[in-house]
């Protein structure tokens, strides 16, 4: 019975699988796992992460479960992890599933979801919940593999890495940029040409001048040394919405754009700003949008303040929900710059919007329609970007 446990323990892709399962079956003796790590000894995930989870194990069940790590793909490389772990070369490692997606065409396909936004942590948790408690098939893929999908995590917001300088979506326009999951649709609503490589070949590629760019977090310039000929990062919104024919923009019942730890009083976060001057943007190129919710775009319609130096964290929070004169009144504690108001110019000009109101139950409300302002009975031109 343990023998048996044991062995389905050790198939785990994941170092966390395998430490939470090993708490239920008992063991004569400690034991020594590998976790073989496809990316390099200086990557996050083997410097902090895993040397922080390895010691939990270790604690936890009282040094019966220890971990080692081999970086630097010495075992396996990340295409051959899901292989290794299987063999039992190695009883652990990270698992990529666009690498694979004749193995794990249901985890490639949710790998594939781009989750917008820039609050990792809440990314984290949705890419968590899907696949864990909202997948089936995705698990019965790593079932067929004998392995054991535990500990998903995001990474931070990707950019563009460039050889050559990227100043707008037109210079994006026939590149070669090494894409894999979401970012391939993304590359090719640019007008680029994704090109399929790991990471670690992903530098010699850059180096032989195969590829033009590549996509990812920007922590990759240094720890797989893409910094060395990739000298141009693109860190700005490239406006790919242009190349949707409709976008429809649904807030749900979501009240204020805000962290959810934020307290009240504090204004909105710098995301709704971002994406107000998005959609403007992708109206202003001829864009359909439809924008949808019980209080949608609130925080224009009150005119909250929000940081313009970004996230918050790291920045403070705005001191008021809105503004409370000129000159530095309206500056966070420790900081110069005062925060500046989401404004409700979008709801009016390009929307046509000039009131907002509760209409009263979803249920029960009846539906009112008013035409554009500028717009004649007869449906003639309406104002412009309305």
């Amino acid at each position: 019975m343990i023998r048996h446990a044991r062995r389905h323990l050790r198939r785990a892709l994941f170092a966390a699988a395998v430490a939470l399962v090993a708490l239920t079956a008992p063991r004569a003796e400690a034991e020594e796992l590998v976790y073989g790590s496809c990316v390099p000894a200086t990557d996050y995930l083997t410097t902090n992460a895993l040397p922080a989870g390895f010691k939990l194990i270790d604690e936890e069940t009282k040094g019966a479960v220890k971990w080692k790590a081999i970086a630097g793909g010495q075992i396996a490389d990340c295409k051959a992890t899901f292989s290794a772990v299987k063999d039992d070369l190695m009883q652990g490692g990270l698992a990529i599933p666009t690498y694979v997606p004749n193995l794990l065409p249901s985890n490639a396909m949710l790998y594939s979801t781009v989750i917008l936004g820039d609050d990792v942590v809440a990314a984290a948790g949705a890419g968590s919940e899907s696949l864990l408690l909202n997948c089936p098939s995705c698990l019965e893929e790593y079932k067929a593999l004998n392995a054991i999908p535990l500990s998903p995590y995001p990474g931070a917001a990707s950019i563009f890495m460039c050889v050559k300088p990227i100043k707008s979506v037109e210079d994006l326009k026939g590149k070669r940029i090494r894409a894999t999951g979401a970012a391939v649709d993304l590359v090719k609503l640019a007008g680029g040409v994704p090109v399929s490589a790991t990471l670690p070949d992903t530098v010699s590629i850059l180096q032989r001048g195969g590829i033009d760019c590549t996509y990812g977090v920007p922590e990759w310039l240094k720890t797989y040394s893409f910094g060395e000929f990739a000298k141009y990062a693109v860190d700005y919104p490239l406006g790919v919405l242009s190349h949707y024919k409709a976008v429809v923009w649904e807030t749900g019942d979501d009240l204020y754009v805000r962290n959810g730890t934020q307290p009240g009083g504090t204004g909105t976060r710098k995301l709704l700003d971002d994406e107000v001057i998005n959609a403007r943007d992708y109206m202003n190129e001829g864009g359909k949008l439809l924008v949808a919710g019980q209080k949608a775009l609130q925080g224009g319609w009150d005119q909250f303040l929000y940081n313009p130096l970004g996230a918050t964290p790291p920045n403070p929070l705005c001191p008021t929900n809105q503004t409370s004169g000129n000159g530095q009144a309206d500056a966070p504690d420790g900081q110069a710059f005062p925060c500046i108001i989401v404004s409700n110019d979008f709801m009016q000009y390009w929307l046509g919007a000039y009131q907002n109101g509760d209409g009263g139950a979803p249920g029960t409300a009846a539906l009112h329609e008013l035409a554009p302002m500028g717009a004649t009975r007869s449906g003639t031109k309406a104002h412009p970007g309305s």
